[in-house]
Order: C-alpha cells, then structure tokens, then sequence
C-alpha cells in the first residue's frame, strides 16, 4: 500500500504530525510547511460531510415521505369535508327548493284567503249596513211617545188572535191575546178606547161559546180501540137469532136448544140453514175465519174514521163511526162490559161536527187601525203647526 492510500485510509494519523515536528523552529512555519495538514482537514472534513449527507439521505426521505403521506391524507380530509359540504349544500339547496315550493303555496292560499276574505269584508259591509238601518228603525220605533207603542202592541195581539184563530182554529190562544190586548189597552187609561175594548169583550164571548172537538184526543182514543178490537167477544149463533126471530118463535127456538134426541139434528140444520130477515143474511161466526174478517172490517172502518177526523172531514167521519156501530151492534156480544163501553164511546162521536162554524173577531182589529190612524193625522198636525210657528 503507497503512502497516499494509507494517508486516506487514516486520515486521522497523517493530520496529528509528529511532536518533533510540532516543535520544529519558526522557520519551517515561515516557509509553509503548514499547507499539508490544512488540506488533509478539509478532505476529511468533506468525507464525514459526504458520509453524514448518506447517512441523513434516507432519513430526509422517510421524513420527507411522512411529510407528504400526511399531506396526502391531509388534502384527502380537505377533498372529503369538502365532499360533504358540497352535499350539505346540496341538501340544503333541496331544501330551499321544498321550501320555496311551500311558500310558493302558501302564497297561494293566502291569495285564496284574500279573495275570501274581501268577500267576508264586502257581507261583513252589507250586514253592517242593514243593521245600521234596522238600528235607524228601532230607534224610530223606540222614540216613539208610550200611547203609539202600546197601539202597536195591540194591534199586534189583535192580528195574532185572529191568526190563531182562522188559521190554527186554537180558541183557547185567540182568548188569551185577546185579553192581553184588552190589558193593554186598560193601561193607557184613554176614555176615547173604551168602544174598543167593548168590542174586544164581545169577542171573547163568542169564542167562550164555542165547543170545538179535541181531534188529537178523539185520534188518541181511536188508536187504543183498535187494539183492542180482536179481543172482543162474539154473539152467539143462538143470540142472533133470538134477536132476529120475533117473540111467538124464540120459545119454539130455546126449546130445541135442550138437550133432546133432535139437538144433533137442529145442529146440522143450524150449520146448513141461512137465516133471512129484511133481505139481509146473518151468518154465524163461530169459525175463526168470520171472527177475524169481521174484526178487519171493524179495524177498517176505525181507521178510515180516523184519517178522516185528521182531515176535518165530518160527513167522512160520522159515516165510518155509524158503520163501525152497525158491525159491533150485529156481531159482537153486547152483554159484554168492554163492548157496550166501545158502543157508548163511538155513539158520543157520532154527533161530534169537526169544523163549527167561527165567528169574526175581525172588527177589533178594524177599529184599532182606525183610532191608530187618526191618532197618526193628528200628530202629523201638530207636527207641521209647530214647524211653521217656528
């Protein structure tokens, strides 16, 4: 190995020169012998900065690598927040759009309501304008003096007395507006009505004298017989016929109704024979089938009574009411409590006149308009009297 190679590979030794020659003189410093060392340090110095270089190399590159790779993930996150604020915003945008859309709506139906609402306003405007003119009246109406309000009570009651009367044919409420005419009139304590309150008087009579039937109490009463028509018992074929036969014959009759070798006979006869008087057949009903065509019939008449009592049809109804009593009187048991007491119920109806003529109770209400409108020309008068003196 040459000296230079082994100056290299040592690069410590050849730098550290020998003690002597460390304190050699003055003079080998002043000529130079000084440069050999210098440029040993600087190769040296330029290895172990070549060697630190290497050695710091990949150390600078995995730092750098985990600089980059954090970089990386750091603008991976900025891409990915930005990923999902752009999807926020989507969302929001859609959002706007719904939102935009309900107000668009809204908008809508607040126009609707609008619309309504002026056609709310405009009746509310209407209304209030009638009831500023029905206000107009009622004060007119309230400032009046107390003899033209209690005028116009009268005539009220006057009117509705008649109104109960020729329309409702109710006597008993034409009565009691009379009298409550009559009451106010005695509260005006006016000498100058005292013909009127005659005439009121006069009215009430006649309505007291009036008897009107009770239709919906006589309809009531008719509905209760009805049911209880198929519960009434029947005449004997043996009772027809003694109330049919004249007297001579009955006892030949009663006799051969005894227990006799003929009572099988006189059966089969009474089952075969039609008895005739007057031209009229009296058949017997002791079969079921008789009993209850007669009991319809009955039930016919009484129904048709009834309609015609609800309509104030009286020829109607006292000719159902005279049928019905035939029937009971030909095929049911008077000796019978409940029978007898039906025939006495509907005999009282019979004579009944649904529509009694009614009298007029007009005249009152003639006469009060009569005062009203005098008492109406006068005050007219002294009204024009006064406004001229003025």
């Amino acid at each position: 190995m040459s000296s230079s190679d082994q100056s290299t590979d040592n690069p410590v030794v050849d730098t550290i020169p020998p003690a002597k020659e460390t304190t050699g003189d003055a003079n080998d410093v002043a000529q130079g012998n000084i440069t050999k060392p210098v440029k040993q340090n600087k190769r040296s110095f330029l290895l172990w900065l070549f060697i630190i270089l290497l050695l710091a190399a990949p150390a600078a590159g995995f730092y750098f690598w985990q600089e980059f790779t954090k970089a990386a993930n750091a603008f991976q996150q900025t891409q990915q927040q930005q990923s999902d604020h752009l999807a926020q915003l989507s969302a929001q945008l859609k959002d706007s759009e719904t939102l935009i859309q309900q107000h668009s709506q809204s908008l809508t139906q607040i126009g609707t309501l609008f619309t309504d609402q002026q056609s709310q306003l405009k009746a509310i405007a209407d209304s209030v304008q009638t009831m500023q003119s029905a206000s107009k009246n009622i004060f007119d109406i309230t400032h009046r003096n107390q003899r033209q309000w209690l005028l116009a009570e009268v005539s009220y009651l006057l009117s509705l007395a008649n109104q109960r009367l020729l329309i409702s044919r109710d006597i008993k409420s034409a009565i009691a507006a009379l009298k409550a005419a009559n009451n106010r009139l005695h509260d005006l304590s006016d000498p100058s009505l005292i013909g009127l309150r005659q005439k009121i008087a006069s009215e009430v009579a006649e309505l007291s004298l009036l008897n009107l039937p009770d239709i919906n109490g006589i309809a009531f009463s008719l509905d209760n017989i009805t049911g209880s028509i198929t519960a009434l018992p029947f005449k004997s074929a043996h009772k027809k016929l003694t109330e049919q036969i004249p007297t001579s014959q009955t006892v030949e009759i009663a006799s051969l109704e005894k227990d006799t070798f003929l009572s099988p006979l006189w059966d089969r006869i009474k089952s075969l024979v039609t008895i005739k008087k007057h031209q009229r057949d009296i058949l017997t009903t002791d079969k079921p089938l008789d009993k209850s065509a007669i009991d319809n019939q009955l039930l016919y008449r009484l129904e048709t009574s009834r309609i015609a009592l609800l309509n104030t049809n009286t020829a109607a109804f006292q000719h159902e009411i005279s049928a019905a009593l035939t029937l009971i009187s030909l095929h049911y048991d008077n000796d019978d409590n409940r029978v007898t007491e039906l025939f006495s119920e509907l005999t009282s109806y019979s004579s009944i006149n649904l529509l009694p003529s009614l009298p007029d109770i007009t005249g009152s209400w003639l006469l009060l308009q009569q005062r009203i409108a005098v008492s109406n020309s006068s005050d007219n008068l002294k009204k024009n009297t006064g406004n001229a003196t003025q």
